[in-house]
């Protein structure tokens, strides 16, 4: 599922840059005895010629070019204290933040966001100029949008769970015969769990019916769960599951947010464009040939393409860019707003 767009860019981007901001400097970052220093400008350089870092510094450019473009354009627009206060809201909810500050925190880890102002400069503005932009004549009318969720339901209807797998139904019965005794559920987990969510209490996190993709007997078990109800035993390729469904968001109401979202990504106006107007509109000026080199590409893109550079992106971790990222279940959850929202079952059923 599309998540906030610049998160990926603005994460990245706002760690290389801040580590090469000062690549001019020949001070070195370390002297060794024999041997020559090392300075941030050698490594800048080095990235440059590196078939992967190459790639890596032209997103970071394109990411922190995007979002101050963005910001710029945010000034002549009226966005309210409400539509900040909820994107936020959204970003907490969609990255299990318990609170700002911990959101906060989380984007601390992987950028040089420190407190909300920045939250809101670097990453907030710019995503709802963004949304702004690209749903410019976009008909976001209930009709369209109800349509729209009723078409993609099984994108946007999601659980979150935890299980308990082991290895035959006899030990399944034991585990379901104990938690119906009062037992806790992710003690059992702990105790007989066979794979990596045991010591999490077995939590699988937040998925859809097609996000990550996992068996279909799995999948009709969880979804067919009412809140808070355990499972009997499923077998699955792995083994027997005991599932517990521990929130659920099913309907329009419930994802309004992210099916408006996902249609103006695909009924607006193409993110690219909209960087290629931002650039005609302000004066950017380049005195670097290999990041001259990205404004080149960016305006040269056709309106379909999405990214400024053909090389495969960075496999950083980092909040959530354009589709969810997932951890392999069995896996514990570590992911800092990086989008973290759900575990691919699938690679243990």
């Amino acid at each position: 599922m599309k998540k906030i767009s610049l998160i990926a860019f603005s994460a990245v981007s706002l760690t290389v840059l801040a580590a090469c901001n000062n690549s001019d400097d020949q001070s070195p970052i370390a002297t060794i005895d024999g041997g020559e220093n090392i300075t941030a400008q050698d490594l800048l350089t080095e990235l440059q010629a590196n078939q992967n870092g190459a790639p890596l510094l032209q997103n970071a450019f394109f990411g922190e070019l995007s979002s101050q473009l963005l910001t710029l354009a945010s000034e002549d627009m009226d966005i309210t204290d409400e539509e900040i206060d909820e994107m936020i809201a959204s970003m907490q909810e969609e990255y299990g933040a318990a609170d700002e500050e911990e959101l906060i925190n989380m984007f601390s880890m992987v950028t040089s966001i420190e407190d909300r102002e920045g939250l809101i400069n670097d990453v907030v503005l710019p995503e709802l100029t963004l949304m702004n932009l690209q749903s410019e004549g976009v008909d976001l009318s209930q009709e369209n949008l109800e349509a729209h969720y009723d078409e993609n339901s099984d994108e946007f209807d999601t659980i979150s769970a935890r299980h308990i797998l082991v290895e035959d139904e006899e030990t399944a019965n034991e585990v379901l015969d104990r938690l119906e005794s009062g037992d806790d559920f992710a003690d059992l987990a702990a105790e007989f769990g066979t794979d990596g969510t045991a010591p999490t209490g077995g939590e699988l996190g937040q998925f859809s019916r097609v996000a990550p993709p996992m068996e279909p007997v799995f999948l009709e078990a969880a979804f067919g769960l009412e809140l808070n109800e355990v499972s009997e035993p499923v077998e699955t390729e792995n083994g027997f599951h005991i599932i517990e469904v521990t929130e659920q968001s099913f309907g329009f109401e419930a994802n309004a947010e992210m099916v408006e979202r996902a249609y103006i990504e695909q009924e607006g106006t193409n993110m690219m464009v909209v960087i290629q107007q931002l650039l005609e509109t302000y004066d950017v000026n380049v005195e670097d040939e290999f990041y001259q080199g990205v404004i080149d590409q960016i305006t040269a893109t056709p309106a379909e393409e999405e990214q400024p550079v053909e090389e495969e992106q960075p496999a950083e971790e980092t909040p959530d860019a354009d589709e969810e990222e997932t951890p392999a279940e069995g896996e514990e959850e570590t992911e800092a707003p990086a989008e973290e929202e759900s575990t691919d079952e699938s690679e243990e059923e």
